[in-house]
């Protein structure tokens, strides 16, 4: 419901617009089809990260997106509770810290193809720590997620992305309280026949500066296009200054 207030200034008639406030529970989830340009992004993501890891491992590999949420950084924990090859990340000139998070079954599948096997990721086992082996190929996967991130958001925002440190659990990670709302962005890796899946989770405090550009509405201000644009128009009354001072 909205409430319009008219009254008149001058000559002038103005409306005013009350909009209702919607308040939103703390722990409740925002729609899963918000941040549709996001959304687009992370597909271009896929895309690209499916190229470079059949590159990486001479191999047939399928990637796609999977559920994207806004969700509390303690229900991401819940999640993944268990053994999990956890990169942090910082992605400048964005302030604060993000992660790509790989549990143990898709780390394992990566190590197997990458050694020449069918990428089953071998028999289970009971095993609460990686190998170093492991964990070498658990970064270099991240390498390659970091750079299709970078490259995809360069149109939007240059960022560097750069590894932090490699974790064996959320638990080891403080990137936020319990209570701080992340983007979670899920991944499905399919490698044959074996499905896995891995995560990119954004604070949305650190995506703060890009979320009117995610949300994607008709008329949001854009602030990338924003700067640009005053950067065109500041050297355009810079070059027409020039002219006129020339012709006087």
């Amino acid at each position: 419901m909205q409430i319009v207030d008219v009254f008149c200034y001058e000559h002038c008639t103005v409306f005013v617009v009350h909009r209702d406030i919607v308040r939103i529970p703390q722990r409740a989830h925002i729609v899963k089809n918000s941040f549709p340009r996001l959304r687009i992004l992370n597909q271009q993501i896929a895309e690209r990260l499916r190229q470079d890891v059949e590159q990486l491992l001479q191999s047939d590999v399928g990637v796609a997106t999977g559920d994207q949420s806004v969700v509390s950084f303690g229900r991401v924990c819940e999640r993944l509770h268990g053994l999990a090859a956890v990169v942090v990340f910082e992605a400048g000139p964005l302030t604060g810290r993000a992660l790509v998070a790989m549990e143990a079954p898709l780390v394992r599948m990566l190590v197997d193809a990458f050694f020449g096997g069918l990428g089953t990721g071998g028999s289970p086992d009971e095993r609460h720590a990686f190998t170093a082996g492991e964990i070498s190929i658990a970064n270099l996967f991240s390498t390659i997620v970091l750079s299709s991130i970078k490259d995809t958001w360069a149109p939007l925002q240059d960022i560097q992305a750069d590894r932090v440190s490699t974790e064996v659990s959320i638990d080891l990670v403080d990137i936020g309280a319990e209570t701080d709302p992340v983007i979670l962005t899920e991944f499905e890796i399919t490698l044959a026949d074996q499905q896995c899946a891995f995560s990119v989770i954004w604070p949305l405090d650190m995506v703060q500066p890009l979320l009117p550009v995610f949300e994607g509405q008709k008329g949001d201000r854009d602030p990338i296009e924003d700067a640009r644009w005053e950067k065109v128009i500041r050297r355009r009354l810079a070059d027409s200054v020039c002219r006129q001072c020339r012709g006087c």
